[in-house]
């Protein structure tokens, strides 16, 4: 049986999320303990201020906690102006 896992620390990501970014598409890989987000602004600043914010909240200091799981930086990629995909991954 293949459970959802309710989708970790996706409220975490969701509620640092600017007004101004928009999500286009999101993808919950569980076996890898990953989540990718295609995102999109106005300005890509506003996109790679997103990525560091939610490693400076929810990256791993020392040992895994419930508000620290992020195990390393977000890989970010822009696909296309203005729209950053972001890999993250969780303890």
């Amino acid at each position: 049986a293949h459970e959802f896992s309710q989708a970790p620390h996706l409220s975490d990501l969701i509620s640092l999320l600017p007004s101004d970014i928009a999500i286009i598409n999101y993808q919950l890989r569980a076996e890898q303990k990953e989540i990718k987000f295609i995102l999109t602004a106005l300005n890509e600043e506003v996109l790679i201020e997103y990525a560091l914010e939610i490693y400076e909240t929810y990256g791993i200091v020392g040992e895994a906690s419930e508000t620290r799981w992020m195990i390393q930086k977000p890989a970010t990629k822009f696909t296309q102006t203005n729209v950053l995909e972001v890999v993250i991954n969780y303890a």
